[in-house]
Parts: structure tokens; sequence; C-alpha cells
């Protein structure tokens, strides 16, 4: 995305529409530190994977927030 990235895009749409505060933002990551995980969670993200993503890791995030709405 030019003019931003990822984690910059989270926080605007979080902090500029409270009402997307519910819907659930997956982050993936390519070659992602320990500290990305963290910046990515705190910006909004519900949960993290690092690139290159396994298909059942995946799903089963996927899986996870679906029942954990």
């Amino acid at each position: 995305m030019p003019g931003m990235d990822g984690i910059e895009a989270m926080q605007q749409g979080t902090d500029s529409n409270p009402d997307l505060t519910h819907v659930p933002i997956m982050a993936l990551r390519y070659l992602a530190m320990t500290r990305d995980r963290y910046r990515c969670l705190a910006s909004g993200a519900t949960d993290f994977i690092r690139k290159p993503v396994k298909l059942s890791q995946l799903v089963n995030t996927i899986k996870q927030m679906v029942i954990s709405q």
C-alpha cells in the first residue's frame, strides 16, 4: 500500500471507525520477529501468522477467530 503499511492501516481503521472494533483482523507478516507480533496485536489485529502460511494453520486460526466471536 502506498504511503502506509499494514500496521498503520489497522490503527487508522479501528481509530477512525469505532464500529469496526468487533471485526476480526488477521495480520500476516513475512520473516516476522517477536516484536512484529506484539506490534500487530497492539495495533488492532485479532491474531497473527508468520508467512509463509501453512494452509492448516490458516484454517485453524480462522476457526478460532469465528469461535471466539
